[in-house]
Order: structure tokens, then C-alpha cells, then sequence
């Protein structure tokens, strides 16, 4: 079992994050996946870890001896840093995120799920198309087809952007929305 927790962290409403390897007998038969990119901001970075079943994280240990030779020191520096230091930052960006979700989710006629992470997942109604979105109304989302067959009808939102494109974007999104229920 590979348990991405990439996203771990960015939960909204009170809710905590639970790691699989928490769950008796899990470390005899997986690992957890981690990340620095989304709680710390860092993409980019290709940072992370791995922790469990110490037979999977040596093997991707192996693996990775291939793949990589090292890491830039400041980006090991800036990783111990982040892991080690204060915590408030991860506390501001997740409640800058629900905040951003929240924005979107009033703008919309039809509630969103959306209880953690930094993308917003939208049911486009008939008539409404992602090429519609950034042609007409120039709002820009990656269509839900491009993260397999079931993404059909759906656009994916990223909150990683300023409040002022979130209030904006909302507004546009609100408009073509709209335009289509009419």
C-alpha cells in the first residue's frame, strides 16, 4: 500500500490529518508518501519522504540513487527549516485556501465538496465547456478529461492564487454559470 499524503495537511473546517501509518499494521505492509511542495509551499523543490515498511522505503531508496544524485544543500537547508521551524505559515495558507473555497463556493448555484487541498473541483452544467470558460469568460481551469475518463464534465480550480483572482475569477464563474442557466 502507497499512501499519498502529499496533501495531508491542507484540511479545512476543524478537520485533522490522519496518516495511514497510524492504522495498526500498517507499516508491515506500506508506506506514506510526503511532500514539501504543498504544506510548505516549496513545488518545485522535489522534496519529500518516505516513511513505513523500512524493505519498500529502502527499494525506493535504491531506486532513487538512480534517479538522483543529491539534493541542492540550500534546498536541504530550507527543508530542515521548514520541518523544524514554526508552523504558523501552514495554519495561514490553509485558512487562505478554505477562505478562497468559500469565495467560490457562494459564487456557484450548486454546493462544492471540497473539505482539504488547493484545488476546487467544479460540475460544469450543460452547455459550459473549460474551452467556453477561458475563451468567453476568461476564467482558466484545467479540464477534468485530463486526469482520466471519469473527469468528464468537470474542471478543476486552483486556489493557489491571490485573493484578488479568486474574487474575480468567482464573478466571471458566477456570470457563466449563469449565462448557461438561462
Amino acid at each position: 500500500m502507497v499512501h499519498d499524503a502529499a496533501y495531508m495537511d491542507l484540511v479545512y473546517d476543524g478537520r485533522k490529518p490522519q496518516s495511514f501509518l497510524a492504522t495498526p499494521g500498517a507499516k508491515d505492509i506500506g508506506v506514506e508518501m510526503w511532500s514539501m511542495s504543498k504544506t510548505y509551499g516549496m513545488a518545485g523543490w522535489r522534496v519529500g519522504f518516505v516513511l513505513g515498511n523500512a524493505e519498500i522505503v529502502e527499494r525506493i531508496n535504491l531506486l532513487n540513487d538512480h534517479n538522483r544524485v543529491g539534493i541542492f544543500t540550500p534546498v536541504q537547508a530550507a527543508t530542515i527549516a521548514a520541518l523544524e521551524g514554526p508552523q504558523d505559515s501552514v495554519d495561514e495558507r490553509v485558512d487562505a485556501y478554505a477562505r478562497r473555497r468559500d469565495v467560490i463556493a457562494a459564487a456557484l448555484p450548486e454546493p462544492i465538496v471540497c473539505e482539504g487541498t488547493f484545488f476546487v473541483w467544479l460540475r460544469l452544467p450543460d452547455g459550459l465547456t473549460t474551452e467556453a470558460l477561458l475563451l468567453e469568460h476568461r476564467v482558466a481551469v484545467a479540464p477534468g478529461e485530463g486526469f482520466g475518463p471519469s473527469g468528464a464534465g468537470w474542471a478543476r480550480l486552483s486556489l493557489a492564487v491571490s485573493d484578488e483572482t479568486i474574487e474575480l475569477g468567482a464573478e466571471r464563474l458566477q456570470r457563466a454559470f449563469a449565462a448557461v442557466a438561462a
